[in-house]
């Protein structure tokens, strides 16, 4: 089998075909971003993940006997994660995958190739059960799962690939899922707890469905332990410690390293008997947001294309440092429902405003002033500094001073001022820029 490339599936054309894993994009992004999982471009990229495998999987612990929580480290969690990722652009086709030993040592940030030998044996060691059912695609209820199967393959080149496949009952579901949850791959690389891993799914499937107003998710206390391989004697699951030693990792290393959304709340439900015992665990996460890169573009003609250049170059302003990509405008006008020209032109009085006055806010809530805005653009690019905006688009009117900011927002949610451009308003555009004088 020949040595994999990185690439992505193309987005299915037919919109009247349901999605399913074997038809829809299964890693968000570009997986070569990986090799350096603390850089900005790896943080976009994800994963899906079958709702089903997230809420049944438990694990049981190795073949040899151990623990799940020996079996299995935090830095054998990353290595299933990315091998995952890369099998899901070959799944549709191929049973057994390769990863060259370089690539997965970048990913997990590591380089002595005798501890990637000891993440690959942590796996094929692993031992799992989920709860699939026919509506899965198949039917598998607790029976004992070998994660993956790992092995090394030389090729001729004499590189080392680790070669590796999944259940078959897993690949079938994967191909057959319509419900799912998204995966920030390069989180995985950098969690420093073992729980950390398992949590993140459950909580990422929450945060991807659609609600206005955050709900609880609640778990019975040893239903959750025994989902994140926490080992305890039956009927004496000792809360304090499981708090301590699992929960409160896990949740510390999901706040700093997940982007997506944020846990609102991890609060332990008391039974109403003597001792008060902790009987359900309740979590409150937030909406997840998706980033510009993943939202559709706003149509854009040519002759919008044109206007918009030739407005910006009038007001001075440079197409390759100044203004971001046409595709960026387009896809920020999908989010704040107008079009691309309008959104330059809010961009344009921005950045105008902040050279003006830099210490004056450049959003509605204050949060930010317009030397944030300009530093960004000189540290990271223009695109970073319009993201940064992005989070706050409304403009600053000090006669009424910032407006109280619901932590809770996403940007599908932030409302437009402006109103659409009509093919009027278009060709009054192109007139006042060729009669100028």
């Amino acid at each position: 089998m020949a040595a994999p490339r990185f690439k992505n599936f193309i987005k299915r054309a037919d919109r009247s075909v349901p999605p399913t894993g074997a038809t829809r994009c299964g890693v968000h992004g570009n997986l070569e971003a990986l090799l350096d999982p603390t850089s900005a471009e790896a943080a976009k990229v994800a994963m899906d993940m079958p709702a089903v495998m997230i809420r049944t999987i438990k694990y049981l612990g190795s073949s040899e006997g151990s623990s799940p929580a020996q079996a299995m480290g935090v830095k054998a969690h990353a290595l299933y994660a990315y091998l995952m990722a890369s099998a899901r652009l070959e799944l549709a086709n191929a049973t057994n995958f390769l990863v060259p030993y370089e690539d997965a040592k970048k990913f997990l940030q590591i380089e002595r190739t005798d501890r990637l030998r000891e993440y690959m044996t942590a796996l094929n060691r692993t031992m799992v059960s989920y709860d699939f059912t026919e509506k899965d695609g198949v039917r598998n209820i607790g029976d004992s799962i070998q994660l993956l199967s790992c092995r090394t393959r030389i090729m001729p080149d004499g590189k080392s690939y680790i070669k590796y496949s999944m259940p078959d009952d897993v690949r079938t579901v994967i191909l057959a899922a319509k419900s799912y949850a998204w995966e920030e791959l390069a989180a995985f690389s950098k969690f420093s707890s073992k729980y950390a891993p398992r949590l993140y799914p459950i909580l990422a499937l929450r945060a991807g469905m659609s609600f206005e107003q955050p709900h609880p998710l609640v778990f019975e206390t040893e239903e959750l332990a025994a989902q994140l391989g926490w080992t305890h004697e039956p009927g004496k699951l000792k809360f304090s410690h499981f708090e301590a030693r699992c929960l409160l990792p896990a949740l510390a290393d999901i706040k700093e390293h997940v982007q997506r959304f944020q846990v609102l709340e991890c609060k332990p439900i008391h039974a109403d008997t003597r001792g008060r015992p902790v009987i359900r665990i309740s979590f409150t996460v937030s909406h997840a947001i998706r980033p510009l890169e993943e939202r559709q573009k706003m149509e854009t003609s040519a002759s919008e294309k044109g206007i918009l250049q030739a407005l910006m170059e009038r007001r001075g302003l440079s197409m390759q440092t100044e203004i971001p990509a046409i595709d960026t405008l387009a896809r920020a006008a999908t989010v704040l429902d107008t079009t691309t020209i309008k959104v330059a032109e809010r961009w344009a009085n921005v950045l105008a405003r902040a050279r003006e006055v830099p210490a004056l806010p450049f959003g509605a809530t204050g949060d930010g002033i317009g030397q944030d805005i300009l530093d960004t653009m000189e540290s990271r690019g223009v695109g970073a500094a319009f993201g940064m905006w992005l989070t706050d688009p409304e403009p600053y009117d000090p006669l009424i001073g910032p407006k109280c900011a619901d932590g809770m927002e996403a940007l599908e949610e932030i409302p437009e001022c402006d109103s659409r451009s009509t093919s009027h308003d278009l060709s009054d555009y192109l007139n006042s820029i060729l009669n100028a004088a």
